[in-house]
């Protein structure tokens, strides 16, 4: 053979191997495997834990373990789950672990948008069906056809994407289909049951599927797992995610609003605004414009009668009415499509927010009642002893205008016999009733207000 063919030969061979190395990237060298738990009701914060444990594992180019023990949660954060898992560029493994697991509602959607789904001996994956929540009634299935037939149609594209059995897939959320891990096996929901993390790794290694159009072989042998929680901020937002810690803290501070504001203080209010603030964010509230201008309205009438009007009248009536009403047309009850979860969670977060809510409720109604009951007393002080008194006029006064002054550090009903700005100072010089007559202090006179 010539040198010039030997050349060509040589230049083959380098391109062969170029175009094998680049529709066939390397396996998965051993070292440590980025691992992540979801358990317990699935939430925005999950997806932060879970988006951040992707990235890192991308950056590692180490494969992701997802151990999956969930009753279900928000469909919302499932979804952006799905859509990470389904973009990946690592592979992602879910595992429902540890023995007796579950994989429901939302956690079965995040199973089956793994590139590879495993079951524990003893766990259930399924029961789907969307469920809405009512304190008179309980927890119900939602019927709604339009909001059912949505999540399988989306489930069951889903599960066609990884080559899942898409039927059982649908069927998780129109019939609230359960499998065992066997039966998910047969059925082709899942690719493997194993005991146990190590006997999955074991399991892995060697296995090849389709990544980015391109073949990835796991090399899983002596691998370490790295276990991946989240920052700071993602475990406060863990901990004000919770929905039962969520629904107290709304409770709570809605009761404080309505203390602070039937007692005239401003700082129990505004301890239960932020309460509020806090208990919505954690229930992660898509909030409609509806239910948002009503909540702004509602804030803007107990701001005026907190600091603009004494007393509690009309505004702080309307006001509450008003935040409440906006708040319920927002809770995850009143957007069963937002929700997958298992009916029972849903009932274990009634009880316990109920049980932890109302001495909070009582000791807030027992508070308001005294100091309602306060404000309906006669003063103690004799009207007729504080002829000669001076004061500090709150609200313009006329002989025909009524307002409030400050004297001896009580607010009193007043009348003036001449014009009086707010600020003023003014004398007692009378008295109808228990309405106090005044007039404009002319520059001297001792005592104070």
């Amino acid at each position: 053979m010539s040198r010039s063919l030997r050349g060509l030969a040589a230049l083959a061979l380098l391109l062969a191997a170029a175009a094998a190395v680049g529709s066939s990237p390397p396996a998965q060298a051993s070292g440590s495997i980025v691992a992540v738990r979801v358990e317990g009701a699935i939430t925005y914060a999950t997806y932060e834990v879970v988006a951040d444990a992707l990235s890192r594992a991308s950056r590692q180019g180490s494969p992701l373990l997802v151990l999956v023990n969930t009753p279900g949660g928000s469909l919302d954060a499932t979804k952006a789950m799905v859509e990470a898992f389904l973009n990946s560029r690592v592979p992602v493994v879910s595992y429902v672990h540890p023995k007796g697991a579950t994989a429901w509602s939302a956690g079965s959607v995040i199973l089956l948008a793994a590139h590879v789904a495993a079951m524990s001996p003893g766990t259930v994956v399924g029961s789907a069906q969307p469920v809405a929540y009512s304190p008179l009634s309980g927890a119900e299935p939602v019927e709604d056809e339009k909001v059912v037939n949505a999540l399988a149609e989306y489930v069951e594209q889903v599960a066609a994407l990884r080559g899942r059995n898409a039927t059982a897939a649908r069927l998780f959320v129109t019939r609230n289909l359960n499998l065992g891990c066997e039966e998910a096996l047969e059925a082709g929901v899942v690719d493997l049951v194993v005991d146990d993390v190590d006997s999955l790794l074991k399991a892995l290694h060697g296995r090849r599927l389709s990544l980015d159009g391109q073949s990835y072989v796991f090399d899983t042998e002596g691998a370490e797992l790295e276990w991946f929680e989240g920052g700071l901020r993602v475990k406060a937002l863990a901990v004000l995610c919770d929905p039962v810690l969520a629904s107290v803290l709304f409770t709570v501070g809605l009761m404080g609003l309505i203390l602070g504001l039937g007692s005239a203080h401003p700082a129990p209010a505004l301890a239960g605004g932020l309460l509020i603030l806090l208990g919505l964010l954690g229930l992660g509230l898509d909030v409609n414009v509806a239910a948002l201008i009503l909540m702004a309205a509602g804030a803007a009438l107990l701001a005026v009668e907190l600091f603009v009007v004494p007393g509690f009248g009309a505004f702080g009536v309307v006001g509450i009415i008003m935040l409440v009403v906006g708040a319920l047309l927002s809770p995850f009850a009143a957007s069963p499509e937002r929700w997958g979860i298992h009916p029972e969670w849903l009932s274990g977060l009634s009880t316990v927010s109920y049980a932890v809510s109302m001495p909070f409720l009582g000791f807030a109604a027992l508070a308001l009642y005294k100091v309602l009951k306060a404000r309906r007393l006669r003063p103690s002080l004799h009207i007729a002893g504080m002829i000669g008194q001076v004061a500090t006029a709150v609200d313009e006064l006329g002989p025909s205008k009524r307002g409030f002054i400050m004297c001896a550090g009580e607010y009193w009903e007043a009348v003036a016999k001449d014009r009086v700005a707010p600020g003023e100072r003014v004398r007692v010089v009378g008295k109808e009733g228990p309405t106090l007559i005044v007039e404009k202090l002319d520059g001297g006179g001792g005592g104070e207000a």
